[in-house]
Protein backbone atom coordinates (compact mmCIF):
# COMPACT_ATOMS: atom_id res chain seq x y z
CA UNK A 1 0.00 0.00 0.00
CA UNK A 2 1.35 3.29 -1.35
CA UNK A 3 0.94 6.73 1.48
CA UNK A 4 -1.75 8.49 -0.43
CA UNK A 5 -3.75 5.39 -0.47
CA UNK A 6 -3.44 5.64 3.21
CA UNK A 7 -3.60 8.97 3.91
CA UNK A 8 -7.10 9.37 1.82
CA UNK A 9 -9.78 7.49 4.30
CA UNK A 10 -8.23 9.53 6.87
CA UNK A 11 -8.53 12.76 4.79
CA UNK A 12 -12.06 11.81 4.47
CA UNK A 13 -12.80 11.48 8.17
CA UNK A 14 -11.61 14.88 9.45
CA UNK A 15 -13.48 16.35 6.81
CA UNK A 16 -16.42 14.64 8.17
CA UNK A 17 -15.94 16.05 11.80
CA UNK A 18 -15.12 19.69 10.34
CA UNK A 19 -18.71 19.66 9.37
CA UNK A 20 -20.30 18.13 12.15
CA UNK A 21 -18.69 20.86 14.65
CA UNK A 22 -19.50 23.96 12.41
CA UNK A 23 -23.00 22.35 12.04
CA UNK A 24 -23.13 21.98 16.14
CA UNK A 25 -22.09 25.29 16.66
CA UNK A 26 -24.57 27.38 14.58
CA UNK A 27 -27.27 24.94 16.60
CA UNK A 28 -26.22 26.43 20.29
CA UNK A 29 -25.81 29.97 19.21
CA UNK A 30 -29.63 29.55 18.08
CA UNK A 31 -30.89 27.73 21.23
CA UNK A 32 -28.96 31.01 23.03
CA UNK A 33 -30.64 33.74 21.80
CA UNK A 34 -34.18 31.60 21.79
CA UNK A 35 -33.57 31.17 25.51
CA UNK A 36 -32.48 35.03 25.88
CA UNK A 37 -35.82 36.03 23.86
CA UNK A 38 -38.40 34.35 26.44
CA UNK A 39 -36.35 35.53 29.21
CA UNK A 40 -37.17 39.59 27.95
CA UNK A 41 -40.42 38.57 27.51
CA UNK A 42 -41.17 37.42 30.84
CA UNK A 43 -39.34 40.49 32.35
CA UNK A 44 -41.68 42.86 30.21
CA UNK A 45 -45.11 41.32 30.55
CA UNK A 46 -45.53 40.16 34.25
CA UNK A 47 -48.76 37.59 34.72
CA UNK A 48 -51.57 39.96 34.17
CA UNK A 49 -53.64 37.72 37.00
CA UNK A 50 -51.12 39.25 39.80
CA UNK A 51 -51.02 42.43 38.42
CA UNK A 52 -55.22 42.50 38.39
CA UNK A 53 -54.79 41.35 42.38
CA UNK A 54 -52.68 43.76 43.46
CA UNK A 55 -54.54 46.62 42.52
CA UNK A 56 -58.20 45.26 43.25
CA UNK A 57 -57.43 44.46 46.73
CA UNK A 58 -58.79 46.13 49.74
CA UNK A 59 -56.52 46.99 52.57
CA UNK A 60 -57.79 45.47 55.94
CA UNK A 61 -55.56 47.69 57.99
CA UNK A 62 -56.80 50.94 56.71
CA UNK A 63 -60.18 49.70 57.62
CA UNK A 64 -58.99 48.72 61.06
CA UNK A 65 -57.75 52.15 61.75
CA UNK A 66 -60.89 53.81 60.26
CA UNK A 67 -63.01 51.92 62.92
CA UNK A 68 -60.76 52.30 65.80
CA UNK A 69 -60.79 55.90 64.85
CA UNK A 70 -64.50 56.21 65.07
CA UNK A 71 -64.97 54.15 68.16
CA UNK A 72 -62.08 56.41 70.11
CA UNK A 73 -64.25 59.59 68.87
CA UNK A 74 -67.59 58.29 70.29
CA UNK A 75 -65.69 57.08 73.40
CA UNK A 76 -63.88 60.55 74.30
CA UNK A 77 -67.35 61.90 73.87
CA UNK A 78 -69.25 59.70 76.37
CA UNK A 79 -65.94 61.05 78.80
CA UNK A 80 -66.54 64.42 78.26
CA UNK A 81 -70.06 64.28 79.07
CA UNK A 82 -69.52 62.55 82.53
CA UNK A 83 -66.62 65.24 83.19
CA UNK A 84 -69.38 68.36 82.97
CA UNK A 85 -72.34 66.26 84.90
CA UNK A 86 -69.70 65.68 88.00
CA UNK A 87 -68.57 69.15 88.51
CA UNK A 88 -66.10 70.29 90.76
CA UNK A 89 -64.84 67.87 93.68
CA UNK A 90 -66.11 67.57 97.27
CA UNK A 91 -63.51 69.17 100.15
CA UNK A 92 -65.57 66.82 102.60
CA UNK A 93 -67.11 63.37 101.95
CA UNK A 94 -71.13 64.04 101.17
CA UNK A 95 -72.06 60.97 103.16
CA UNK A 96 -70.33 61.76 106.03
CA UNK A 97 -72.83 65.29 106.78
CA UNK A 98 -75.27 64.27 109.72
CA UNK A 99 -78.98 66.32 108.39
CA UNK A 100 -80.12 67.20 111.71
CA UNK A 101 -80.98 70.48 111.81
CA UNK A 102 -83.29 73.16 109.64
CA UNK A 103 -86.13 71.22 108.95
CA UNK A 104 -84.93 69.45 105.52
CA UNK A 105 -82.72 65.98 104.55
CA UNK A 106 -80.47 66.53 101.62
CA UNK A 107 -78.63 63.16 102.11
CA UNK A 108 -79.67 61.80 98.66
CA UNK A 109 -79.56 64.85 96.78
CA UNK A 110 -77.06 63.92 93.60
CA UNK A 111 -73.96 65.92 92.60
CA UNK A 112 -74.50 68.44 89.41
CA UNK A 113 -72.50 70.61 87.31
CA UNK A 114 -73.14 73.54 89.23
CA UNK A 115 -70.22 74.41 91.17
CA UNK A 116 -68.76 76.74 94.32
CA UNK A 117 -65.78 77.58 95.88
CA UNK A 118 -63.72 79.96 97.69
CA UNK A 119 -65.31 79.63 101.01
CA UNK A 120 -64.63 82.86 103.71
CA UNK A 121 -65.85 82.28 106.81
CA UNK A 122 -66.27 84.94 109.65
CA UNK A 123 -68.00 85.32 112.84
CA UNK A 124 -71.21 86.34 111.54
CA UNK A 125 -71.50 85.07 108.10
CA UNK A 126 -69.88 83.51 104.75
CA UNK A 127 -69.35 84.39 101.35
CA UNK A 128 -68.40 81.82 98.62
CA UNK A 129 -68.10 82.06 94.69
CA UNK A 130 -69.77 80.67 91.87
CA UNK A 131 -66.62 78.60 89.84
CA UNK A 132 -68.66 76.61 87.21
CA UNK A 133 -72.74 76.38 85.75
CA UNK A 134 -74.95 77.99 88.48
CA UNK A 135 -78.12 77.60 89.49
CA UNK A 136 -79.74 78.78 86.43
CA UNK A 137 -78.62 75.03 85.23
CA UNK A 138 -81.24 73.71 87.53
CA UNK A 139 -83.43 76.47 85.68
CA UNK A 140 -83.37 79.34 88.55
CA UNK A 141 -82.70 82.73 87.36
CA UNK A 142 -80.36 84.75 88.89
CA UNK A 143 -82.49 86.41 91.53
CA UNK A 144 -84.92 82.94 92.04
CA UNK A 145 -83.64 82.63 95.71
CA UNK A 146 -85.12 78.93 95.18
CA UNK A 147 -82.28 76.89 96.83
CA UNK A 148 -81.46 75.78 100.45
CA UNK A 149 -77.93 77.00 101.85
CA UNK A 150 -77.20 74.22 104.11
CA UNK A 151 -74.09 74.84 106.70
CA UNK A 152 -72.23 72.01 108.99
CA UNK A 153 -69.71 72.28 111.68
CA UNK A 154 -68.03 69.26 112.87
CA UNK A 155 -68.03 68.22 116.32
CA UNK A 156 -65.74 67.97 118.99
CA UNK A 157 -66.09 63.90 118.29
CA UNK A 158 -65.17 64.39 114.88
CA UNK A 159 -69.00 63.84 113.39
CA UNK A 160 -70.52 66.57 111.03
CA UNK A 161 -74.04 68.05 111.70
CA UNK A 162 -75.95 71.00 110.45
CA UNK A 163 -78.67 71.55 107.38
CA UNK A 164 -80.20 74.15 106.00
CA UNK A 165 -80.33 77.87 107.49
CA UNK A 166 -81.70 80.16 104.67
CA UNK A 167 -82.81 80.22 101.48
CA UNK A 168 -80.10 81.24 98.66
CA UNK A 169 -80.09 82.64 94.70
CA UNK A 170 -76.85 82.28 92.46
CA UNK A 171 -77.06 86.52 92.74
CA UNK A 172 -76.74 85.97 96.94
CA UNK A 173 -73.00 84.59 97.12
CA UNK A 174 -73.57 85.82 100.94
CA UNK A 175 -75.52 84.93 103.84
CA UNK A 176 -75.55 85.43 107.56
CA UNK A 177 -75.76 83.25 110.27
CA UNK A 178 -78.58 85.44 112.26
CA UNK A 179 -80.64 81.88 112.34
CA UNK A 180 -78.34 79.99 113.34
CA UNK A 181 -77.37 81.97 116.69
CA UNK A 182 -81.29 81.60 116.86
CA UNK A 183 -81.87 78.12 116.68
CA UNK A 184 -84.04 77.95 113.27
CA UNK A 185 -85.13 74.52 112.91
CA UNK A 186 -83.13 73.33 115.77
CA UNK A 187 -79.99 74.62 115.30
CA UNK A 188 -77.50 74.09 118.20
CA UNK A 189 -73.27 74.76 118.60
CA UNK A 190 -73.72 72.16 121.57
CA UNK A 191 -70.98 70.27 121.78
CA UNK A 192 -69.30 71.93 118.74
CA UNK A 193 -65.82 73.40 119.56
CA UNK A 194 -64.28 77.30 118.62
CA UNK A 195 -62.98 77.72 116.24
CA UNK A 196 -64.00 74.18 113.97
CA UNK A 197 -64.17 72.96 110.60
CA UNK A 198 -67.31 73.80 108.49
CA UNK A 199 -68.92 73.10 105.04
CA UNK A 200 -71.01 74.59 102.61
CA UNK A 201 -73.54 73.25 100.25
CA UNK A 202 -76.56 74.16 98.39
CA UNK A 203 -79.20 71.80 97.81
CA UNK A 204 -82.37 72.46 95.62
CA UNK A 205 -85.92 72.40 97.53
CA UNK A 206 -86.95 69.25 96.57
CA UNK A 207 -83.50 67.69 97.93
CA UNK A 208 -82.97 65.90 94.42
CA UNK A 209 -79.58 67.94 93.38
CA UNK A 210 -77.07 69.87 95.20
CA UNK A 211 -73.24 71.38 94.27
CA UNK A 212 -70.22 70.14 95.46
CA UNK A 213 -69.65 70.42 98.76
CA UNK A 214 -66.70 73.09 99.80
CA UNK A 215 -64.83 73.53 103.25
CA UNK A 216 -63.45 76.16 105.89
CA UNK A 217 -62.84 77.09 109.27
CA UNK A 218 -65.62 78.95 111.59
CA UNK A 219 -64.00 81.38 114.61
CA UNK A 220 -67.30 82.79 116.49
Amino acid sequence: MNVKTFLRPIAAASLTIAMSSAMLCGCESSDDHAGDYWTTESKAKPSAGASAGTSTKPSSSSGSRSSSSSGSGQSSGSDSGSATAEGAADQVPFGSLHWKFGGVNGARANKTSASIGGLSVGARSLSYRWTGPTLRSWGLSDGNAGAYACFFVMKADGTWVGGKFDWISTSRTSRGFENIMSGYGGWSLAGVPNPCPCAFVIVSSDCRRRTNVIAGRWSR
